[in-house]
């Protein structure tokens, strides 16, 4: 691992849970951060038509075309 990974994570070692973890941590330290500001945008491109909150946001008409996806998978 490199040295971001090791300031990210804390650790030289691969482990799903600190892992895991982490990034629970900052997502809550970002929304918090966030919190009743208008100027962010949290989203779950996986639901629904990810185009309609995404172009509201930004103020832009919703693209006909199919929102990308690059290494779809399901969840576990």
């Amino acid at each position: 691992m490199d040295a971001v990974e090791r300031w990210a994570y804390g650790t030289d070692v691969i482990d799903k849970e600190v892992f895991r973890k982490r990034y629970l941590q900052h997502e809550e330290d970002v929304l918090e951060f966030f919190a009743g500001r208008t100027d962010f945008l949290a989203m779950d491109i996986s639901q629904g038509n990810p185009w309609q909150p995404l172009c509201e946001f930004l103020q832009l008409p919703v693209p006909k075309l199919a929102f990308p996806h690059l290494n779809r998978r399901t969840p576990d």
